[in-house]
């Protein structure tokens, strides 16, 4: 009984250091989230088949803040990303699930705390069901009418980690962005991956985290899997943004900042930086803005603000089981990787100063101890001076007969792009500073400017604009603040603008001209 007490006690004074208040685990680590999830929740099952009940609302509070998140951050094909380390180990093996299936868990949660949204996501009854609970927990499980998550993107702004999607369906789309901190205390179970990005585009994973494979092979093995470079975001002159010390610990820290989070029914917009280059020579900033049009594509802006030279590597790291790989380069400063299987199609176009496609093979780990052969594409350029890189990700339909292009397009004192996109005819502009756009068509201050056309009309009729004050349309004032607001969106329905802002929202009539 002591030695129970002592165990019921470190768990309750531990659940507030371990689990931070929206939900992500301390150290960064996915697969430790899972640990310390069924941790807590089998300490839960026994301590109510043993009749104690009583425990501190914030308990049972917390546990399920962690499950929430475990939940959201769940891919649309059943997987999780393995972010940070994972050493392959399980609370018990009750099931047989891959050791990237969470499920099982969010399971067994959904019959303890009657979650219908877990068990959306965990979809299936599964054998730890019956370890744990017994034939009645398998009889609850099934009991429970399974409802949708209240939310498809989240952030969990503690953790700093970003999930954008468009659905819940198994051919949605979904990135994931970490924006925040590194792990506590030492950060041992944390990795270099500062603003890296993970991708599945119509439920097919595309970009992922290579994992950890292992602690204690070799220190080179082990500093690989935790860079940068092995991960989905910028590496400077081949260097990490958080400098690797010994196998768990680091020699510096990368520091985050979210500047703007925009959460949207039609977009998702996040932009964030780190200093981890700034003990470089000259220093570097690197700022990352993405951009999710749901249910169509990703934007995404990487400034890196210098002085000096450096050598970028932009690295994308897909999936083990990636179908078909093309390097294509159809026009000029629009080179492009595709990726197609036989339901999809998949094209990432990158824009930088002297920028090529490298491609070259490289590993991911889905589990301790093993790894696989996968490829890696990098976007490299050496410039000096402050540099600016565009990508766009656009997830198609193999059997789609005029396949996605973007092409730089010139526009006086802006960065602009032509996006073909299925039946539409997109622009996106982005406008440094508190500059101007001047154009027959629109005058505004927005930084970033998304315009939709369909191919038979020439008559814009969707916009979505981030970060400004003004927006006129044919000379006719449609937004005007005396201050930044985060975003406007329009949609025109016939001579009706229908106008949304991130402080009101309002319609107007538009005159037949227009």
């Amino acid at each position: 009984e002591r030695w129970r007490k002592l165990g019921e006690d470190i768990l309750i004074e531990q659940i507030d250091k371990q689990i931070w208040n929206d939900g992500v685990y301390f150290e960064q680590s996915s697969w430790y989230a899972r640990y310390t999830a069924d941790f807590y929740l089998h300490f839960l099952i026994l301590s109510s088949i043993f009749g104690k009940r009583s425990f501190p609302a914030r308990l049972k509070a917390r546990v399920q803040q962690l499950f929430d998140f475990l939940m959201y951050i769940t891919r649309p094909d059943g997987s999780t990303p393995l972010i940070g380390d994972d050493d392959g180990g399980k609370m018990l093996p009750l099931s047989d699930r891959g050791p990237d299936d969470f499920r099982p868990s969010l399971a067994s949660a959904a019959v303890f705390f009657d979650r219908p949204d877990y068990k959306f996501v965990a979809t299936d009854a599964v054998e730890e069901l019956l370890w744990l609970y017994g034939i009645e927990g398998l009889q609850k499980f099934n009991e429970i009418q399974a409802i949708e998550p209240s939310k498809t993107s989240v952030f969990f702004d503690c953790g700093g980690y970003f999930v954008m999607r468009d659905g819940w369906d198994k051919s949605d789309n979904y990135l994931m962005i970490d924006v925040g901190p590194m792990g506590e205390l030492t950060a041992g179970h944390s990795h270099a991956d500062t603003l890296s990005i993970i991708v599945s585009t119509l439920g097919k994973n595309l970009l992922v985290d290579p994992g950890t494979y292992s602690y204690h092979e070799s220190k080179k093995t082990r500093d690989y899997f935790r860079s940068t470079l092995a991960h989905n975001t910028i590496s400077i002159d081949r260097q990490s943004s958080s400098e690797p010390g010994d196998t768990f610990n680091w020699k510096s820290k990368a520091n985050a900042s979210v500047h703007r989070c925009i959460m949207q029914e039609r977009f998702d917009f996040i932009e964030a930086s780190h200093d981890g280059y700034s003990r470089l020579n000259p220093p570097a900033i690197h700022t990352r803005s993405v951009l999710f049009l749901k249910n169509d594509y990703w934007i995404i802006r990487d400034f890196i603000g210098t002085s000096g030279k450096h050598d970028y590597f932009m690295n994308f790291h897909l999936s083990e089981d990636t179908g078909s790989l093309f390097y294509k380069k159809e026009f000029p400063g629009a080179c492009f990787v595709e990726q197609s299987d036989e339901l999809t199609s998949i094209r990432i176009f990158s824009f930088g100063d002297n920028g090529n496609w490298h491609f070259r093979e490289g590993w991911v780990s889905n589990c301790y101890g093993r790894r696989l052969k996968a490829p890696i594409f990098q976007f490299l350029s050496s410039a000096t001076g402050s540099q600016e890189f565009f990508t766009f990700i656009l997830p198609d339909f193999a059997d789609t007969v005029e396949k996605p292009s973007v092409l730089e397009i010139e526009v006086i004192g802006a960065r602009a792009f032509a996006i073909n996109f299925r039946e539409y005819r997109d622009v996106f502009i982005y406008i440094d500073g508190e500059k101007q756009l001047h154009s027959d068509l629109i005058t505004t201050d927005f930084r970033f400017i998304w315009v939709r056309s369909s191919q038979d009309s020439s008559i814009p009729e969707e916009y979505v604009l981030i970060d400004g004050k003004n927006l006129l349309l044919n000379g006719k004032e449609i937004v005007s603040r005396p201050h930044r607001i985060d975003f406007a969106t329009a949609i025109r329905l016939g001579n009706r603008l229908n106008v949304r802002t991130s402080e009101t929202i309002f319609s107007l009539l538009l005159p037949e001209s227009f």
